[in-house]
């Protein structure tokens, strides 16, 4: 009888993993609030998908290029974390890559430590504050003086000089403001002082009066 020829099969033997960059955060990134992760991950068969984790916390996944998600840093206490991106090519092969990164999500400390609420102040006034950070350290503290910014400092001690002569008659608001360096921001209680007496121009008494 007839018989037919045997079918051929091509068969792609893929054993060797995609590859992959992790394009953002960047390495030592101080993180906060949400962030985007990216990864570049390329294969001769396709690449099926990219998982992205914040160190065992799988926080998105994405099938297409480019490969990106939305992290919401909150989901791990701050510190020291890694960011990595899992690629799984089209045969199940797969490659890792991360990074070590900061996460900052608390506000700094902040206060002013003199002049006292409440004090009547004359002449030359320093304005002492105190500001700290746990995980990232502060960047900058700012002094505003009724409501506008007049000074910043970047390094402690955080002294600020002013003049009661500057001050406007009656009460004055001092609120300090530090910004830790992942970009966290806090103010300080406000303080009120008072400079000392007012002045008063007296007119020169006109002949005969």
């Amino acid at each position: 009888g007839l018989t037919s020829a045997p079918l051929l099969h091509s068969i792609t033997q893929d054993e060797e993993p995609p590859a992959l960059e992790l394009l953002a955060p960047g390495a030592g990134a101080l993180l906060r609030g949400t962030i985007a992760a990216e990864a570049r991950a390329t294969d001769l068969n396709g690449i099926a998908d990219v998982q992205f984790r914040l160190d065992e916390v799988t926080v998105g996944l994405d099938a297409a290029p480019p490969f990106r998600v939305s992290v919401d840093t909150a989901v791990v206490p701050d510190g020291l974390r890694v960011v990595s991106a899992l690629a799984r090519d089209r045969a199940g092969n797969l490659r890792s890559a991360g990074v070590p990164v900061t996460v900052d999500n608390t506000r700094p400390e902040v206060r002013i430590v003199a002049p006292a609420p409440g004090a009547v102040v004359v002449g030359p006034i320093e304005v002492l504050v105190e500001a700290a950070d746990a995980t990232s350290g502060v960047a900058q503290v700012e002094l505003a003086v009724n409501g506008t910014s007049r000074s910043v400092a970047e390094t402690p001690p955080y002294r600020f000089m002013m003049d009661s002569k500057e001050l406007r008659p009656g009460t004055n608001v001092l609120v300090a403001r530090a910004i830790d360096r992942a970009g966290n921001g806090a103010e300080s209680v406000p303080v009120s002082i008072v400079p000392s007496g007012m002045t008063v121009e007296i007119s020169e008494p006109r002949d005969g009066a």
